[in-house]
């Protein structure tokens, strides 16, 4: 579905010129998904994919990355509140997430 063809504004914002898809708006409108639709797709908690979605805190690019793959989507195509941060547990081991070991997977549009 073509991002520039939603007009419902909870689905969309746009930042710095670009239409980018809110959680919410991806998993409804891309897949008719509920919250618990989504953490099962993605692997992660109910209560992580609300903080993404709500923007609770800043998305971990762990978290960030999970959440745009089961959507189909990349990273950067997805609104995230408070950003994406560095910060926070990988969700798997538990040790701390640096952005070298994620840069592989996801290349920050601000670098």
């Amino acid at each position: 579905m073509n991002i520039d063809l939603i007009t419902e504004p909870e689905h969309f914002v746009i930042s710095g010129g670009r239409r980018l898809w809110t959680l919410s708006g991806a998993r409804t409108l891309l897949f008719g998904w509920s919250v618990g639709g989504l953490a099962a797709k993605s692997g992660l908690s109910v209560n992580a994919v609300r903080n993404a979605e709500n923007g609770a805190c800043a998305t971990n690019y762990g978290t960030a990355i999970l959440l745009a793959k089961a959507l189909g989507l990349s990273v950067d195509e997805i609104h995230w509140p408070l950003g994406l941060t560095d910060r926070g547990r990988r969700l798997l081991t538990g040790k701390p997430c640096t952005p070298n070991e994620l840069e592989q997977q996801y290349v920050c549009p601000m670098c």
